[in-house]
């Protein structure tokens, strides 16, 4: 910068592929089970919770299934799956 004049620019640039691919990877990895790739306990209720809040603002409909299996817990603690 020279009397008013700008005399040159210095840039910076940083590729952030890796970087946002990593938060993605950890984001999904904290949302869903390693084991089954089905999404876990607190993203389901973050997702059924956001569902319930705009169910007022639309005209569809919905359903909710819940399926519970007798004694899957010993069966998935074994590791024989």
């Amino acid at each position: 910068y020279n009397e008013g004049v700008v005399s040159g620019a210095v840039l910076v640039l940083h590729d952030m592929t890796q970087e946002r691919q990593y938060i993605a990877d950890l984001s999904w990895q904290a949302a869903h089970d390693p084991l089954t790739g089905l999404v876990n306990r607190s993203e389901f209720e973050h997702r059924l919770q956001r569902v319930l809040d705009g169910i007022d603002d639309q005209a569809s409909s919905h359903c909710l299934m819940f399926l519970d299996l007798d004694q899957f817990k010993l069966v998935n603690d074994t590791g024989v799956h």
